[in-house]
């Protein structure tokens, strides 16, 4: 599963990088500004691997897992 960590700020998309890194996530890319959402913010794409023995929900298959 991706998600994306985010804030106004690097400083901020930071912090909620280092916080998803807490959780078992693991960086993608680097952090980088995205100016396509207005007013501009950082990102960053998160991974975590899906659990084996989770059973997959609508909202999985509908990402394509």
């Amino acid at each position: 599963m991706r998600v994306i960590a985010k804030g106004r700020t690097q400083a901020e998309c930071q912090k909620d990088v280092a916080l998803k890194e807490k959780r078992g996530w693991q960086p993608l890319s680097e952090i980088k500004m995205d100016d396509t959402w207005i007013p501009a913010r950082y990102v960053c794409v998160m991974e975590k691997p899906d659990d084996p023995r989770g059973q997959k929900n609508k909202f999985n298959q509908y990402l394509g897992y």
